[in-house]
């Protein structure tokens, strides 16, 4: 059948199976107007009122343009924005340090992530962590004194949460050798406290207790490293 664009009046041919798949609406491929086909449909008499010579060359040329359906441009853009994503989330995961530390970024990539069903990692931000206090005591719990408690306090100066970081701490005697000394992991403090979230929010104030054995020298200094 032929039908005519109602907006640039070029004339095309196209198959009936063509424009049944495309449930009628086609896209011009001269001027990109979406328009009704059988709507439009032109009769071989309208087409004899065309010069021959003239309406051949429209022909000829419609079907090298191709009448495109509907349904194959929803196709073209389903591709489109799927191809989109997948190069988004390839640059996200080449850049997920920084991209994961900017604020704006990382809402993006909560967003990305709650319709892909994926988990965004916290990430760390050593220098934005600061100790405010730290102090040694005898535990209370303790009848004894075979243990020494060091208590730490802990402020979060980044926009963004991160995860609680490793801890050393190290214990010296009055000549400056160290006594004592323990790596923290996460896992082995967090366990042990009452407030057992492994992020400290933005401006949080976070105490951390442990508990060492006494050393048999006389403590007098204490060192704490975020690691």
């Amino acid at each position: 059948m032929y039908t005519k664009c109602p907006n640039c009046d070029t004339i095309f041919e196209a198959s009936r199976s063509d424009i049944r798949k495309a449930k009628g609406m086609v896209r011009c491929g001269e001027c990109e107007t979406i328009f009704d086909a059988p709507l439009e449909k032109v009769s071989f008499t309208e087409q004899r009122k065309t010069n021959n010579s003239q309406a051949h060359e429209i022909i000829t040329q419609a079907k090298r343009l191709a009448l495109q359906p509907i349904e194959s441009t929803v196709w073209y853009m389903v591709v489109v924005v799927g191809l989109s994503l997948l190069l988004a989330a390839q640059l996200l995961y080449l850049n997920k340090k920084f991209l994961l530390t900017n604020e704006t970024s990382r809402s993006i990539a909560l967003s990305f992530c709650q319709i892909f069903s994926c988990q965004v990692q916290y990430q760390k931000n050593i220098e934005q962590l600061e100790i405010i206090a730290q102090e040694i005591t005898l535990p209370e719990s303790t009848a004894s004194e075979s243990y020494l408690q060091v208590t730490m306090r802990l402020i979060n100066h980044a926009r963004l949460p991160q995860p609680m970081p490793t801890i050393k701490i190290s214990l010296g005697n009055l000549i400056g050798q160290k006594v004592a000394t323990g790596i923290f992991e996460q896992s082995s403090y967090i366990s042990s406290q009452t407030n057992t979230k492994t992020v400290i929010e933005p401006q949080e104030i976070r105490d951390v207790v442990f508990t060492f054995a006494k050393p048999s020298n006389r403590v007098n200094e204490l060192t704490i490293e975020l690691l």
